[in-house]
């Protein structure tokens, strides 16, 4: 989609940046109602945890050493704006978000708010729960790495330790 191709045009743009100034770290501005809009796109795409876990606090980039981290991840773009008119701080809200034929905008336009009349807070009930599927995702996957270990045999897997492992 053009929204994919335009996050790898603006991860690349970063890395390269990142690359030319010596900069290890991104830190972005992703904040709960994002994570709520990501985990909402996935559900209804059909996701397993990884979807359901919405956006990662920090994840490593293609180029070793560059790591992206979203230290707002917790905070509702409500409070984010309310602090920066406290402080003063100018920002700017991309004109893009208003085209609701993009189906994140959608989301963000028209169901997020319905979801609001009926769910207080949808953004924070969803960012807890996004960090413990996150931590089921990293506990499951732990123990699939332990049963490839045990059903490991000289080159080959152990059928018999893969058929009594749970699905």
């Amino acid at each position: 989609s053009v929204e994919t191709v335009a996050r790898q045009v603006r991860y690349d743009f970063f890395s390269r940046v990142m690359s030319e100034q010596d900069i290890p770290l991104l830190l972005t501005a992703h904040n709960a109602d994002d994570n709520l809009e990501t985990v909402l796109f996935h559900l209804v795409r059909g996701c397993g945890l990884a979807g359901l876990g919405g956006i990662a606090p920090a994840r490593l980039l293609d180029i070793p050493g560059q790591t992206v981290v979203r230290p707002l991840l917790l905070c509702s773009k409500a409070d984010i704006v309310a602090a920066c008119h406290e402080l003063s701080l100018p920002f700017v809200t991309d004109s893009t978000n208003e085209d609701t034929s993009y189906t994140r905008n959608f989301l963000r336009a028209r169901v997020l708010p319905a979801l609001g009349e009926v769910i207080p807070h949808p953004e924070q009930q969803v960012a807890r729960g996004s960090v413990t599927l996150r931590e089921d995702e990293q506990c499951l996957g732990q123990l699939a790495g332990h049963l490839l270990t045990e059903a490991s045999a000289e080159n080959c897997l152990l059928r018999t330790s893969l058929a009594t492992a749970h699905p």
